[in-house]
């Protein structure tokens, strides 16, 4: 979730919040409460539990989060671009049987 400062750019929270109880991912909450208005919490999505008060990610943090999960991401990213050529090799192969079958089935078949 974000929310606008006065230097105008953005206020990040964990987005990895999950409920201890039945392991659901978290939703961002805005309390509406008298006690804490437009403060920031988790509630579990499935069992609406109450899990913790947000607190804004440091901007340092964001920075490194953000550069490892891009990391991350393009690693395994150029993983399943990996698998996707393996796979395709082996259809393109299988591909080039199925029709030098073809090719021998229609030859015989003119012989005949």
């Amino acid at each position: 979730m974000h929310s606008s400062n006065s230097a105008g750019d953005y206020i990040q929270y964990d987005i990895e919040v999950s409920c201890p109880s039945c392991r659901s991912v978290a939703d961002i909450k805005l309390s509406k409460s008298r006690d804490n208005p437009g403060r920031v919490f988790y509630k579990c999505g499935d069992c609406g539990k109450f899990l913790k008060w947000a607190r804004p990610l440091e901007r340092r943090t964001r920075m490194f989060e953000e550069e490892e999960v891009s990391r991350e991401g393009m690693d395994r990213m150029v993983n399943e671009l990996k698998g996707i050529s393996m796979v395709l090799k082996d259809i393109n192969g299988r591909i080039l049987v199925c029709i030098i079958i073809m090719v021998a089935i229609l030859v015989s078949m003119t012989m005949n």
